[in-house]
């Protein structure tokens, strides 16, 4: 075979495979795809207020001072959802410091009832009978804290009563009922004041 041939066939490969190199490269193709998957939360905010003068105003964070037997203040408490729909309960414990610790000083008529706005109290904790949504609030525990009246005698002047406010609040998603949705012992979303 001669040299020109050689080159020729030579040649002949380099571009048949110059030639299926693109070819291949024409049918091949490429894609990325990214994605993201970010979970849902549970946020609350327990909302105090009170009505003054008719109008409904932030409860004070100091003390309500010179309250005297058979008076009500006004204590409206309410529970808001800030995030993902969620099932919310409150627990509500009173503390006399000063004074006897009796169970008729002091009185609150609680929003209990059967009613999707109205509260079912189990033990300790008072359970609001929907769920929220994104930006709904509850419709109020209650909305005043009563003095006992004749039954406060001179050992109750200058005594303090603390009234805690305790919520928590758990994803609706996989919840769908209340009396269920609740893990004993641990606390999901929690706001004490």
């Amino acid at each position: 075979m001669s040299k020109k041939k050689i080159y020729a066939m030579m040649a002949l490969v380099i571009v048949i495979s110059i030639l299926g190199t693109g070819t291949l490269a024409y049918f091949t193709t490429k894609a990325l795809v990214h994605n993201v998957i970010t979970s849902g939360g549970v946020k609350i905010e327990l909302v105090e207020t009170m009505l003054e003068n008719g109008e409904e105003k932030p409860f004070p964070e100091e003390t309500v001072s010179g309250v005297m037997p058979g008076q009500e203040v006004s204590k409206i408490v309410r529970v808001t959802n800030k995030d993902a729909k969620a099932w919310v309960r409150i627990r509500v414990t009173e503390k006399i410091k000063g004074g006897e610790d009796s169970e008729n000083v002091l009185s609150i008529n609680y929003n209990l009832g059967t009613a999707p706005t109205q509260w079912t109290q189990k033990g300790e904790w008072f359970y609001y009978n929907s769920p929220l949504e994104n930006g709904e609030t509850t419709d109020p525990l209650f909305k005043g804290v009563k003095l006992a009246g004749k039954e406060m005698d001179n050992d109750y002047q200058n005594a303090t009563i603390e009234i805690s406010v305790e919520a928590e609040g758990i994803q609706f998603a996989n919840n769908e009922n209340f009396d269920t949705a609740w893990p004993s012992g641990k606390v999901i979303q929690e706001a004490i004041y």
